[in-house]
């Protein structure tokens, strides 16, 4: 979500990669910054302000024009995405994965 919805010109930390993560700790405190971010962001959304454009580059690198509510569905689609890998491999492992829907929160 932060790659997204906040650039270093917005004044939001860089995420780190994955080594230069030194402790749980780190990771759990950068995650809540992003959740923080997302949450005030979401609620100060309008209609308006889904239908806002911006400029991005798709993954071939070519720019294409996007609105905030076409980011917002990418990352929701993107989450589930990675959701899905995370179960997969729980279960190479053998291992029964926990519950990951809002029943389990």
């Amino acid at each position: 979500m932060d790659f997204w919805l906040f650039s270093p010109e917005r004044d939001f930390p860089a995420h780190k990669k994955f080594d230069e993560y030194e402790s749980f700790g780190e990771v759990k405190a950068f995650m809540g910054q992003v959740e923080r971010k997302t949450r005030d962001y979401l609620n100060s959304l309008s209609v308006a302000k889904l239908r806002e454009t911006y400029t991005a580059n798709d993954d071939s690198g070519k720019t294409i024009q996007v609105t905030a509510e076409d980011v917002l569905i990418h990352v929701f689609e993107e989450e589930v995405h990675h959701r899905g890998e995370l179960i997969t491999l729980l279960w190479q492992m053998g291992v029964e994965p926990p519950l990951m829907s809002w029943k389990g929160l």
